[in-house]
């Protein structure tokens, strides 16, 4: 569970601009799903998708360029998530897009009422533990980690 909870070089967790957002977000919520689906929706709705490879800004440069590609918005989801005590981690995969491209693709879980819960926030038609746009049931799954190395 530690690791889960852990900062890494772009997962900023407890940084003070992701504190106070995170402690804004959460305020008088009591339930883990309230919390995370607070941040999620955050992300979700604040930062918009851009194109681009491996790891541009990490989850403070994200927050800051309110933009970000799968990655740097999976390290500000897992960034925030920890920083609100929730455990997350990330998960690399290859996934067949509603586009009918096939990338490889990173996304959060959040430990929600013992159960890993999916947080894709890279399009405005998913949301907490659900994913529109792309095809849960055939992707291929790379890795579960509690840091990604790109």
């Amino acid at each position: 569970r530690f690791a889960y909870l852990k900062s890494s070089t772009n997962c900023q967790v407890d940084n003070s601009k992701i504190k106070s957002l995170v402690n804004s977000l959460t305020k008088g919520l009591t339930t883990a799903k309230q919390k995370a689906t607070a941040i999620y929706n955050y992300v979700r709705d604040s930062i918009s998708y851009s194109f681009y490879y491996d790891t541009k800004y990490g989850a403070v440069g994200t927050l800051n360029a309110k933009s970000g590609n799968c990655v740097d918005q999976a390290h500000l989801l897992v960034a925030m998530f920890r920083t609100a005590d929730l455990p997350a981690r990330y998960v690399h995969g290859t996934c067949k897009f509603s586009s009918g491209s096939t990338y490889g693709h990173v996304w959060a879980q959040v430990l929600v009422d013992g159960k890993w819960t999916v947080a894709d926030a890279t399009s405005s038609r998913n949301s907490l533990g659900k994913v529109a746009n792309w095809n849960t049931n055939s992707f291929t799954l790379k890795s579960i980690t509690s840091s990604i190395s790109f």
